[in-house]
């Protein structure tokens, strides 16, 4: 029996990786003959490098000393791999990276990702495939665009500093500094939202970064006067998208600001790697599919990795196990099926503390009872 393992990341608790390894012993411990193999997978946030590096199969990481969206300096990394180089932004700019206590939605910044293309770019990377996720930030793209030289001027020419509380004093945009940036980039983007409005950056994603609803409402203002400022230099001529674009509100107006100025291309993240990796023909050898994440509900349905492992499984009629930390009722109707189960990985009830604190080993029992359920079926 060869068993696949393609699992997203147990948000705050696993990665891609250790989730598949916990799955992989469970299944082994009962039928040690099963033949396992493990496919991280990432939808672009938390876990996109690793991911991506087991797919890639090549290439090399590469420490870089950035900063944080407080200000502070981390370590992130990207992969290097020839000409092309693979970007995370959640490495600079993620919610972990911060504690939940000094999120500061008004002053956090992504110079952090504007270092990291500028030290891909300036070592030799021609293309970029950055995962777009996961940020502590809502500062539409400026930190990382100041990062690559763009300044951000008021009345008198005089450089605003790229956080948001000071966008209101933004009367232009000096972005001659990207005329000869001609690096293609690609960002792996599984949220379809735009830049600002009701279904924008600030009001669907503020509150986990930290702003109140006061602040939701000062922060999409800022971001719409911030893309109506007038713009200098040759970027016009880079943009892919504008703010209304689905995915320009990506990881606080990332997207928005990689489009409009580098000139990005958004495509799903699940996609991405699964080309990469060939999952297609990897299903299509494997005998069992398993795949998981932290929480299987509405947004599961929404490009997440489980609903694409899922498609991929019913075109090749082949047998899906979810795994799940939580499993909200909705998402189990609408992934219903014949050769599907959906296994949430507590046994019994328990905090969301213990929970997470004790997440592999839950996983790994559930991944055990699904391999004796296997062998007994056999």
């Amino acid at each position: 029996m060869r068993a696949l393992i393609a699992s997203d990341s147990f948000k705050g608790s696993l990665s891609s990786r250790e989730a598949g390894s916990a799955i992989a012993r469970g299944l082994r411990e009962a039928n040690p003959s099963m033949a396992t193999e493990i496919i991280p997978l990432s939808d672009g946030g938390e876990g996109f490098i690793d991911a991506y590096y087991a797919a890639l199969g090549e290439g090399e990481i590469i420490d870089v000393n950035v900063d944080g969206p407080n200000g502070e300096k981390l370590d992130a990394e990207y992969i290097r791999a020839g000409e092309l180089a693979v970007i995370e932004i959640a490495q600079a700019v993620g919610l972990e990276r911060i504690d939940a206590d000094r999120h500061d939605p008004m002053r956090a910044h992504t110079a952090g990702v504007g270092q990291l293309i500028a030290h891909a770019t300036g070592a030799g990377a021609k293309r970029l495939i950055i995962g777009l996720g996961g940020s502590a930030t809502t500062d539409g793209g400026a930190g990382m665009l100041t990062a690559l030289g763009v300044r951000l001027l008021d009345n008198n020419d005089e450089e605003i500093a790229p956080q948001p509380r000071f966008f209101d004093r933004v009367k232009s945009i000096d972005a001659s500094a990207l005329a000869e940036f001609d690096t293609d980039i690609t960002v792996a983007c599984d949220v379809t939202n735009p830049l600002v409005g009701p279904t924008g950056a600030a009001a669907v994603f503020g509150p986990q970064k930290g702003a109140d609803q006061e602040q939701v409402r000062t922060l999409d203002r800022l971001l719409t006067h911030l893309s109506d400022v007038p713009v200098t230099g040759n970027s016009i001529e880079k943009a892919h998208g504008n703010r209304r674009s689905a995915g320009a509100g990506a990881a606080g107006g990332l997207g928005w600001a990689l489009m409009r100025f580098l000139g990005a291309r958004l495509t799903g993240g699940f996609q991405l790697l699964s080309e990469t990796a060939g999952l297609h023909e990897k299903i299509r050898a494997a005998d069992i599919v398993c795949t998981g994440e932290g929480k299987v509900d509405a947004q599961t349905l929404s490009g997440k990795a489980p609903a694409g492992v899922w498609e991929l499984c019913q075109r090749y009629d082949k047998p899906l196990v979810i795994f799940a930390g939580s499993v909200d009722g909705g998402a189990i109707e609408e992934l219903s099926g014949d050769r599907l189960a959906i296994m949430p990985i507590t046994s019994r009830p328990q905090s969301l503390e213990d929970a997470v604190r004790n997440a592999s080993t839950n996983l790994e029992a559930a991944a055990l009872t699904v391999g004796r359920l296997i062998e007994f079926a056999e």
